[in-house]
């Protein structure tokens, strides 16, 4: 166990080492560095999922379980089991779905989300959900897409 009660195997860290987490586009940590040196690599799914065995960069693969870090998939805190609290409700990586209903009612312009489990509206390439509520793109998509379409339609506010 290190300072703040995390299993470490494999690799020792002395206590008061700085340790560096290098992540991709998505917020996913990739690497842990030990000074420059690589001291655990991760890779995922497009759901969260880890993918293990053998070395990239010279870092062994690591697994939820035997993590360095807990700040794992799209950065958020991820629990030995691979599980996800998302502040509004478990994700789990394994079946890509939530454990509890979407308090949301949904819209329905938008059949996904009258899914009541679903991760990211089954796009987590594109998205994160880091609230357990809704997703980011989707937030991000509706504002920049409105303001598209208006400027493709020739539509000013300002009425000039």
């Amino acid at each position: 166990m290190d300072s703040v009660g995390q299993t470490q195997s494999g690799y020792t860290v002395d206590a008061g080492d700085l340790l560096h987490l290098l992540t991709d586009g998505h917020g996913s940590t990739r690497f842990v560095l030990d000074g420059t040196t690589p001291a655990q690599a991760y890779l995922y799914d497009a759901y969260g999922n880890h993918l293990t065995g053998g070395t990239v960069g010279g870092a062994t693969l690591g697994d939820a379980e035997n993590a360095f870090t807990r700040l794992l998939y799209s950065g958020e805190w991820t629990h030995t089991d691979g599980t996800q609290y998302l502040r509004a409700r478990y994700y789990d990586p394994a079946s890509g779905r939530f454990n509890r209903l979407d308090p949301f009612a949904g819209n329905q312009y938008d059949p996904q989300s009258l899914h009541k489990y679903l991760y990211t509206h089954a796009n987590p390439i594109m998205g994160t959900d880091p609230s357990g509520l809704f997703t980011v793109i989707e937030v991000l998509g509706v504002g920049n897409g409105f303001q598209s379409f208006e400027k493709l339609k020739g539509i000013d506010k300002k009425g000039s």
